[in-house]
């Protein structure tokens, strides 16, 4: 269902299922499977993969595309902004939902059964496990490769003073990373604000 003043690229995938609110915009390549809720006036950028079945190895993967609705869906509420290459998977045993006003930056990851609250924002490249729940406000971002700067003097606190979980990663090029949210070296972080 297509409300009149939503814009969807002739090059994206609507599947069954699939309710989009008023004033959304489908940037070109984008898939979306149901079952799936859009809220009013999303941004859905190009390359975007949403309502794909969760990655679970005994959860039957289901064909959306072809009307096979069989899992908890995905919810995007009003306002939200996915921008390029998000992928976000349907929940398993709820939906998984991105809250209103929420901004996920390019190539980000929502598993299976992820709840965001309103006003979360998730840097680039950025990954969420599934069943996680991150509350309000918060900012997640990959600190792999980020110079230091002024949230370094305030762990636990992006550059707007709101709470942040620092995503850790060990890689080959990097020996040790930097966990914001505890300020100490250390992988695997996940205190949140």
């Amino acid at each position: 269902m297509t409300a009149a003043d939503t814009t969807v690229h002739p090059t994206a995938v609507v599947g069954p299922g699939v309710t989009l609110g008023q004033g959304v915009q489908i940037g070109p390549y984008a898939v979306l499977l149901g079952p799936l809720r859009v809220g009013d006036r999303v941004w859905i950028g190009s390359g975007t993969s949403i309502g794909a079945p969760p990655e679970i190895t005994d959860v039957r993967h289901n064909l959306a595309w072809a009307g096979d609705l069989g899992h908890a869906g995905v919810v995007i509420e009003d306002d939200a902004v996915i921008r390029e290459l998000v992928v976000i998977h349907q929940g398993s045993r709820r939906p998984t939902t991105v809250g209103a006003g929420s901004w996920l930056l390019n190539r980000c990851y929502l598993a299976h059964d992820v709840q965001t609250g309103p006003g979360v924002t998730v840097s680039a490249g950025g990954s969420i496990g599934g069943h996680a729940t991150i509350r309000g406000g918060a900012t997640l971002r990959d600190e792999r490769c980020r110079p230091p700067g002024p949230s370094d003097r305030r762990p636990g606190h992006d550059r707007d003073g709101r709470r942040s979980l620092g995503m850790c990663h060990r890689s080959a090029r990097h020996s040790a990373c930097r966990c914001v949210c505890r300020g100490s070296t250390r992988s695997g972080c996940a205190e949140l604000g």
